[in-house]
């Protein structure tokens, strides 16, 4: 796990104290070559968090600036769903026809007895008599989301790449990934006629490829005490918890006691 960011200033300065570079040309190109390689060890824990309203204006929107993947969408105070229909958002009906063959949902519920016992009774609901939601979004158009409905605000909660102040990226405060950098880095400049008399492009881009950017993804991705629990509370059940996608992937409980006894 990753708590802290630096700015790839740091880096910057160790590509120029071990190689003890003296042609600012290369210095120019290094912010190009450091996000190269910070897109190339991408995951979700080095990334921020963030969130934006976008106004959809007849289907489309456009996603927020820095966006690299999608959590969620909102709608209405709803999660807005992900559609998988091939027909245009303005071809589509009012209304989706609810799922198709005989599917139902299953409800148990815990009716006590006589001398502090319990049954279970299960009651199964038609799919197909339960109401479905109308409105989704696809991205379809790249750049751009479409929805169902024709106009309206929804927010967008996605990940992007952390900036400082001057807008530069910043990189996880890892010792691994700051060497995975530095080592693409100087593969980079080797590339671009720079004369390493220590090291080959092919030995600078394996350190990267195969030693510290495996190492450095490893490292940001093992997750915490407190991170596994939750894991743990919310994968590891007899029963699933209840609205687990509408309301955002949260779950603050774990799995709860039930009573099984025989009688």
């Amino acid at each position: 796990m990753n708590y802290n960011l630096c700015s790839m200033r740091e880096v910057i300065g160790r590509i120029i104290r071990n190689t003890r570079l003296q042609d600012s040309s290369f210095i120019e190109s290094m912010h190009d070559w450091i996000f190269e390689a910070v897109s190339m060890m991408k995951t979700k824990q080095t990334l921020q968090g963030d969130w934006e309203e976008v106004n959809v204006v007849f289907h489309k929107g456009q996603w927020p600036c820095g966006l690299v993947y999608v959590d969620a969408v909102e709608y209405n105070g709803n999660r807005l769903v992900h559609g998988g229909s091939v027909r245009p958002a303005e071809k589509e009906t009012a209304y989706l026809n609810p799922a198709n063959g005989d599917i139902f949902f299953s409800e148990v519920n815990k009716v006590p007895t006589t001398e502090n016992h319990s049954i279970y009774v299960t009651k199964m609901t038609e799919a197909r008599s339960l109401p479905a939601g109308k409105d989704y979004y696809t991205t379809d158009t790249p750049g751009y989301i479409t929805t169902s409905f024709a106009d309206g605000k929804v927010t967008v909660y996605f990940r992007r790449y952390p900036v400082d102040k001057d807008g530069i990226p910043m990189i996880p405060d890892n010792e691994n990934f700051k060497q995975a950098i530095y080592w693409y880095v100087r593969a980079m400049m080797i590339g671009a006629g720079y004369p390493d008399k220590a090291f080959s492009y092919e030995q600078c881009f394996e350190k990267f490829e195969k030693l510290y950017a495996p190492r450095a993804v490893a490292e940001i991705r093992y997750p915490t005490p407190d991170e596994m629990e939750h894991r743990v509370n919310t994968f590891v059940r007899f029963m699933p918890p209840q609205n687990y996608y509408d309301n955002f992937f949260r779950n603050d409980f774990g799995e709860g006691i039930y009573d099984t006894k025989v009688w």
